[in-house]
């Protein structure tokens, strides 16, 4: 069972609202049911499904906000509302 989600820190979502325009390649650190992972993508969206937030990636996977570790050189752990 998912942890309940915490919304991240708003500014940190205006960070991913700006990449997702300009559909930058990210390196994107984040904690999967393994344990952590690394990709490289571009944000294809963000969305809001059951008061929960998504990033959506350009190959279509879907990955909490709050299981973002990192994105480049910006540390999104434990930043949130």
């Amino acid at each position: 069972m998912e942890n309940k989600y915490t919304p991240i820190d708003c500014n940190l979502y205006d960070v991913l609202e700006a990449m997702a325009t300009q559909r930058k390649e990210i390196s994107l650190r984040y904690t999967g049911d393994q344990g952590p992972l690394q990709i490289k993508t571009r944000i294809s969206d963000l969305v809001t499904r059951n008061k929960e937030e998504y990033l959506i990636t350009s190959k279509k996977e879907e990955i909490r906000l709050d299981r973002i570790l990192a994105i480049d050189d910006i540390d999104f752990s434990g930043k949130f509302c």
